[in-house]
């Protein structure tokens, strides 16, 4: 069991570092070639990563899915956690 966990660690590690590496080149090539503006970037990575986990949440736990919309609280905190807390924090990165 140990060695399957450290295995599956190893290669959980490897693939953050190959993503974050191509990321980074890929925001580089947006920026000097393409000429995107960082809050677009931002904005679309955050959105991608937005309806990644809740395509990989429907396919796990279908009930947890809607989990967002049930209720406006819920929306509302959500909502506001995106746009004062992710957005804020991530714009700053470039």
């Amino acid at each position: 069991m140990f060695k399957t966990r450290k295995t599956t660690g190893i290669l959980f590690a490897s693939s953050g570092a190959t993503l974050w590496a191509i990321s980074g080149i890929s925001g580089q090539i947006l920026f000097n070639q393409f000429h995107f503006s960082a809050t677009w970037l931002v904005s679309a990575r955050l959105l991608i990563a937005g309806l990644l986990l809740l395509f990989v949440t429907s396919i796990k736990n279908k009930s947890d899915f809607i989990w967002p919309v049930k209720s406006l609280k819920n929306f509302i905190s959500i909502l506001a956690f995106s746009i004062l807390g992710m957005y804020s924090r991530s714009i700053h990165l470039f």
